[in-house]
C-alpha cells in the first residue's frame, strides 16, 4: 500500500538506504554511519515536502520509498534559513553522526558536480525524483514500479509537467523502469563514485472524460 510517510517511518526508511545502496555508503563514509545521520536528511525531506514524500507498506512494514518534490530550488535556502544546516553540523561536531570531515569534502564535492552538470543537461526540471530506493528483500515484486508511478501521479496531478532524476550508469533494474514510464536520457555526469544518466519524463495532463 502507498501511503504518505511519517515521522515514525523514518528509521526504516533510513534502513532501506543503508541495504539498497551498501557500495556508494562505502565509498562515501569507509564504514556505515550511524543511522541518525540518515534520519536527519530523511526528517527535513519530510518535513519540507510532506505530499511528495511516499512510502510502500507491505503487512506493516516499510518496503520501499520515494521523495519526489516538485521543486528542488528551495532545497538548500530552505536548509540553511530554517536551522537545518546548524543542527546539522553540531551534531557532526560532538559526534552524533558518525564520521570524519572527508565524507564531508566527498558530498560537497558531488553536489557540486551535479549543480554544475545541470546547465549542461538537453532538458531539465525543478520537479525530480529525488530518492527512490526498495528494500533488497522486496525486490523484484514490483514495489520499484508501484513507486515511481504514484510519484508521476501525484505531481502530474499537482500541475507539473515535466520531472527529472539520476540514474547510476549500469543500474539496469531501475534504468529499464524509468524508461518504461516514459523517461528518456538527457545528458550524463561523472562525480566521485561514477557516470550519473540524467534522465527527462513529460507528464501531460490526462485527458477529461467526456
Amino acid at each position: 500500500m502507498i501511503k504518505r510517510a511519517e515521522r515514525f517511518d523514518l528509521p526504516q526508511v533510513a534502513a532501506i538506504y543503508r541495504r539498497a545502496f551498501p557500495d556508494s555508503i562505502t565509498h562515501i563514509f569507509g564504514k556505515t554511519p550511524k543511522d541518525k545521520a540518515f534520519i536527519d536528511i530523511y526528517q527535513f525531506l519530510l518535513d519540507t515536502y510532506p505530499e511528495y514524500f511516499l512510502v510502500d507498506e507491505e503487512d506493516g512494514r516499510i518496503t520501499g520509498y520515494v521523495v519526489a518534490p516538485p521543486d528542488v530550488s528551495i532545497l538548500v535556502k530552505r536548509a540553511i534559513l530554517r536551522g537545518y544546516v546548524l543542527r546539522w553540523s553540531w551534531r557532526w561536531l560532538i559526534g552524533k553522526y558518525g564520521f570524519g570531515l572527508r565524507p564531508v569534502w566527498i558530498l560537497l564535492g558531488d553536489k557540486w558536480a551535479l549543480l554544475r552538470s545541470k546547465h549542461k543537461a538537453v532538458e531539465e526540471s525543478d520537479a525530480r525524483i529525488l530518492s527512490i530506493a526498495v528494500d533488497p528483500a522486496y525486490q523484484g515484486r514490483g514495489i520499484g514500479g508501484k513507486l515511481t508511478k504514484a510519484a508521476l501521479d501525484l505531481l502530474r496531478a499537482s500541475g507539473i509537467e515535466k520531472v527529472m532524476l539520476e540514474v547510476r550508469e549500469g543500474n539496469e533494474a531501475a534504468y529499464r523502469i524509468y524508461t518504461k514510464f516514459g523517461f528518456r536520457e538527457v545528458g550524463k555526469f561523472r562525480d566521485s563514485g561514477g557516470v550519473w544518466i540524467q534522465m527527462v519524463a513529460d507528464l501531460p495532463k490526462k485527458a477529461k472524460a467526456a
